[in-house]
């Protein structure tokens, strides 16, 4: 379920178009992937003409419903967001270029608040040269346990033993171990999990400095 808030209830006019709001909040339900936001417009004055509409990233796709408005008509632009791999408060825009003005684009604007489906901290660790061989842990959590699961950890490098523990909650321990403390060493872990059937790659660095 999304929710969509506008962002300021004053009309925004730029030339010969009235915008009933540039801003938009839309609030992500727990494994939601994508939503869309409305952004409705009046034709005042003489035609307008909309030249393009420029994303502000890949996880964005909008087009209007025409390109050429008379006087009178009422439109939108729907905006598609694609929340792959995004977590957190998102913030993106769309620029719409306009005939009449087309140096003054319009920039509507989108803050997405996403839920995160995976915690995996921390996500940084370190040893001191020297220091006992003692492993440290990283968590693994899941929103919806149910649907999700820790797939392996892995890793290109030999410097250090990783073992996975289950744990009581759904999640998971990894334990990490440098196999010589007393020389220097690093080494990325790529823990791999399914949420949803989506399968991601985190990132785990491990150094003994």
């Amino acid at each position: 379920m999304v929710s969509s808030t506008l962002g300021s209830l004053s009309s925004r006019a730029h030339a010969e178009i009235i915008w009933s709001t540039t801003e938009q909040r839309l609030l992500a339900g727990p494994g939601q992937k994508s939503a869309t936001a409305v952004f409705k417009f009046t034709v005042t004055g003489t035609p307008v003409h909309i030249v393009a509409i420029r994303p502000g990233c890949d996880c964005l796709s909008a087009k209007p419903v025409k390109e050429l408005w008379n006087p009178g008509e009422s439109g939108q632009i729907e905006v598609d967001f694609s929340f792959r791999g995004q977590t957190g408060k998102q913030i993106r825009t769309v620029e719409v270029d306009l005939s009449d003005a087309p140096k003054r684009p319009i920039v509507l604007s989108l803050t997405a608040v996403i839920p995160e489906e995976v915690q995996i901290y921390p996500r940084i660790l370190v040893w001191n040269v020297g220091s006992p061989k003692e492993a440290k842990s990283v968590e693994v959590k899941f929103r919806q346990p149910k649907d999700a699961k820790l797939l392996g950890v892995h890793s290109k490098g030999s410097a250090f033993s990783v073992k996975v523990e289950k744990g009581g909650d759904g999640g998971s321990s990894i334990e990490v171990t440098p196999l010589d403390p007393g020389k220097q060493a690093k080494e990325t872990l790529q823990v791999e999990v399914s949420v949803g059937g989506e399968v991601s790659t985190f990132l785990v660095y491990a150094s003994v400095k």
